[in-house]
């Protein structure tokens, strides 16, 4: 049975929240976690922002959880949300449908595990708030949060079109609809998105629409869930494509904790420090540049860096020392290979490069480029003795 939590933050604080929706990560201060780091990806963690009273104000289910090992916030824990999954109730407690919650008195700030009951008191508190209207959501309100292309599949479509509602509108903002397929919140809002930029909607993507809202997910976890035979396949996917912004403030070099799929776990616990620390300097970095130009950085749990520039751009990024490089390479190759069958699949006009870090080995450098130059496969050198564009050359050019 999983495991269920509340987070209590102070409310004065805000655990800088923004205004709407949920974000693709927090920080979980050390001394708030209560040890319970390690099993925060068993079920999901209501919010709790405490003020005046105590105020129902997200819904959150952990992709990740990572340890930072140095910068600002070390020891602290980095949490990554599946957006799909989870959403914020209200912006404040000034709202007059943010639940106020009278059960929590006896719990103090931070992480608690929480009973079935008080789970399900909660689970239960929330859908009495849900909205249900006969008008359709205003289609004008979609044009500012459209970014990219549209996915090819039904379902992709879907699952797209109900995280960019999760992650731009609290449950207070929408409605379910109470006419025609009759819609949960999130699913009504994310037909009407799909909706203003394709001009129609087919059956099986309102079906996954149904099926994806989180609040019904709320009643009726995924696990249980049959309707829909290409939700099988979603699940059994064993590349991560769900591309969020990464926070440059929190690339530091960080511990693997605990996941929920999608993540080569012994990798991530096998990496050094070390490593680690090389690797996350090099995508901040180069991260830093993308800023610079404008360009929004993206990542999955999978994939370590993709923004759209002419066409989608991913890459793998490896800290590469004279020992490892040829291990590095012949790693990252195929990586890039499985990532791209997947992407292809998905996306149109992909190209994809290696980055590696310059070592002092020229030779070994230039038969590594020469091998996965064989394979199609650019490769791309890291030079921080150079200033930018020159630190990593042809970046935009793959």
């Amino acid at each position: 049975m999983p495991r269920n939590f509340i987070w209590i933050i102070d409310g004065g604080g805000r655990l800088g929240l923004k205004p709407n929706g949920i974000s693709t990560s927090y920080i979980i201060a050390a001394q708030n976690s209560h040890g319970y780091e390690k099993h925060l990806a068993d079920g999901h963690i209501w919010l709790i922002s405490r003020e005046k009273h105590d105020i129902l104000t997200a819904l959150l289910k952990v992709k990740r959880i990572e340890r930072f090992i140095e910068g600002y916030y070390k020891d602290d824990f980095l949490i990554h949300i599946n957006t799909l999954s989870s959403f914020r109730v209200s912006s404040n407690s000034q709202d007059s449908s943010a639940p106020e919650i009278e059960l929590l008195k006896d719990f103090d700030i931070g992480i608690h595990e929480i009973s079935f009951d008080l789970d399900e008191s909660l689970s239960q508190q929330l859908i009495k708030n849900i909205q249900v209207k006969l008008t359709r959501p205003p289609i004008q309100n979609f044009s500012r949060f459209f970014s990219g292309k549209l996915r090819k599949s039904d379902l992709r479509l879907a699952k797209m079109a109900i995280e960019t509602v999760t992650q731009n509108f609290n449950l207070d903002h929408i409605w379910a609809s109470g006419i025609g397929e009759k819609l949960g919140p999130y699913g009504n809002f994310a037909e009407a998105f799909i909706k203003s930029y394709t001009g129609s909607i087919s059956k099986e993507c309102i079906t996954n629409l149904k099926l994806l809202d989180p609040i019904n997910l709320l009643k009726k976890p995924i696990e249980k869930i049959t309707e829909a035979p290409s939700l099988e396949l979603f699940k059994s996917q064993q590349v991560d494509i769900d591309f969020t912004p990464i926070d440059i403030s929190t690339i530091y070099a960080r511990q693997f904790v605990a996941s929920v799929g999608g993540l080569d776990m012994q990798a991530a616990l096998a990496k050094t420090e070390l490593a680690e620390q090389l690797h996350q300097d090099m995508l901040r970095d180069i991260c830093s540049f993308l800023d610079l130009q404008k360009i929004i950085p993206f990542e999955t749990n999978s994939i370590d860096l993709m923004f759209e520039k002419d066409g989608l751009k991913f890459f793998e990024i490896k800290s590469t020392t004279n020992d490892n490089i040829f291990a590095q390479c012949a790693k990252g190759a195929f990586q890039l290979a499985y990532y791209n069958e997947v992407l292809k699949d998905e996306y149109e006009s992909i190209s994809f490069a290696l980055i590696i870090h310059k070592i002092e080995n020229l030779a070994m450098e230039a038969s590594c480029i020469s091998a996965l130059k064989g394979l199609n496969i650019t490769c791309l050198l890291y030079d921080p003795s150079n200033s930018w564009p020159s630190r990593l050359e042809n970046f935009f050019n793959i």
